[in-house]
């Protein structure tokens, strides 16, 4: 979820959460990983919004809030690091807006991928 200053941007994240809003998702303004990981993950999120229409910049940012009511209702099958696609896809299918949020504490850690799979 990026560093522990990222906490203190939590109340402009939860500006964005008003009514008829399910999701406000974060992005980075700027990541400190190495090239060909910011390479391969424009080109994740690229195909993702080309083969399943996800309309949100970045995908696999893990900073997001999500009305719990949603989330009720969601059936979630993958088991893979390709889950944020599909409960990002399945809760613009509700039709509920959404709203981005650029972080500018959250820089992206560097290191290993976290997913595996």
């Amino acid at each position: 979820m990026g560093t522990a200053s990222t906490m203190w941007e939590l109340p402009k994240l939860l500006g964005k959460l008003r009514s008829g809003t399910g999701l406000v998702n974060g992005y980075k303004l700027e990541r400190n990983d190495p090239w060909h990981r910011i390479a391969i993950g424009n080109i994740y999120n690229r195909f993702a919004r080309l083969l399943f229409g996800v309309r949100i910049r970045d995908i696999d940012c893990d900073f997001r809030l999500i009305r719990r009511s949603l989330l009720d209702d969601l059936q979630l099958t993958s088991t893979s690091g390709t889950i944020c696609v599909e409960l990002v896809r399945k809760i613009e299918l509700t039709g509920c807006g959404w709203k981005k949020w650029a972080s500018t504490t959250m820089r992206g850690c560097t290191g290993e991928a976290s997913s595996s799979g």
